[in-house]
């Protein structure tokens, strides 16, 4: 195995005192900070109010005082606003004021944290699994040869028609409940890091949102401002967050494919195995993954729309003949990242 060389050796140093995740990991508040943030943020589906935070803060606070002796003399709204300095929180303006959310880096850290705690471990047979079924679809997408892809398909065809006489002739073994227990370890671990992706595509969408909005004050030309905004565009599509959102968005679209997701999850949740041997936080987690998804990828469509409507904003104070075209690459360029498919409920929000 090839080991990194000087240069990569050094930037970890440097990543480990800038990264928003590292320095959370290393904040001398962590001890109070990491718990506050898994109860009171991580479950929620969007953002929390401003006034409804800081009172969660004053408490921990006080706990913390309490329990830990802590001696911080930070006001709770002059430690949130320290939290999005450090890029721990994120923060948005609604009508009726300042509105918090974790960001992408804490939700990673809570993720990390809690995986040392279960003492989590990638062996297992399911992950192996997954990973030889990534290297056999890898194999397919790098093979010019159509014959050699069509032969694999008919193996695997085959392979399922022997699987279905065993299951129809009663000769199929039943998955023991530690094989299930590592399959749903497998599932719950695949899933946890999308919300988080999903959010830091959201923030990497705002922090080009705002550029836009400085070239748009700074009287950047238009035409020029419609090629950044798309060159852009493509570099978020082309993320490993970007593109999980376009997979995910074309399987929200895809009637079919949601239906099935949802339709197996039921199935598991009413099977026996998930009355005996889950846990209730894990059949909560099935139970509301779906909806989590979806929450996660509509805000990043919303950010997608907040963005292309400020550009438009700006391109239609000038809108003649020669920028229609450029309002309609604009909006091109918004459904190239987007959905299609009707709209959809959110739960209330605090």
């Amino acid at each position: 195995m090839s080991h990194p060389g000087p240069v990569e050796a050094r930037r970890l140093g440097e990543i480990s005192t800038a990264n928003p995740t590292l320095t959370l990991l290393g904040a001398y508040s962590r001890d109070w900070v990491l718990p506050l943030f898994a109860e009171h943020l991580e479950p929620v589906e969007g953002s929390v109010s401003a006034e409804w935070l800081h009172e969660r803060v004053a408490e921990a606070l006080q706990e913390a005082r309490d329990d830990k002796e802590w001696q911080g003399d930070r006001s709770p709204s002059a430690r949130c606003a320290w939290w999005i300095k450090q890029r721990w929180l994120d923060t948005e303006m609604s009508d009726s004021g300042a509105r918090y959310r974790l960001s992408p880096y804490s939700l990673r850290a809570l993720r990390f944290v809690r995986e040392i705690a279960d003492g989590e471990s990638t062996v297992s047979g399911a992950r192996l699994g997954s990973i030889a079924h990534a290297v056999r679809r890898l194999a397919d997408m790098t093979s010019p040869d159509r014959m050699a892809q069509a032969q694999r398909i008919d193996e695997e065809i085959a392979e399922l028609q022997r699987r279905k006489q065993e299951v129809l002739e009663g000769r199929a073994g039943t998955a023991t409940v530690a094989q299930l227990r590592e399959q749903l370890h497998e599932v719950l671990t695949m899933t946890r890091s999308l919300p988080a992706d999903f959010r830091q595509l959201r923030s990497m969408v705002e922090d080009r949102h705002k550029v836009i909005a400085r070239e748009a004050l700074a009287e950047t030309p238009k035409a020029d401002m419609v090629e950044s905004y798309l060159h852009e565009n493509d570099l978020l599509a082309n993320t490993p967050e970007g593109v999980a959102y376009r997979r995910f968005a074309r399987m929200l679209s895809s009637s079919d494919g949601s239906a099935t997701i949802q339709r197996d999850l039921e199935q598991v949740l009413i099977a026996p195995f998930a009355r005996e041997h889950m846990t209730p936080a894990q059949r909560q987690s099935l139970e509301t993954m779906f909806s989590t998804l979806m929450g996660a990828e509509l805000d990043v469509e919303g950010a997608y729309v907040r963005w292309t409507a400020s550009l438009r904003r700006v391109l239609t104070r000038a809108a003649h003949g020669q920028h229609a075209r450029l309002l309609s690459l604009s909006s091109m360029g918004a459904r190239s990242g987007g959905r299609v498919g009707g709209r959809r409920s959110c739960p209330a929000r605090k």
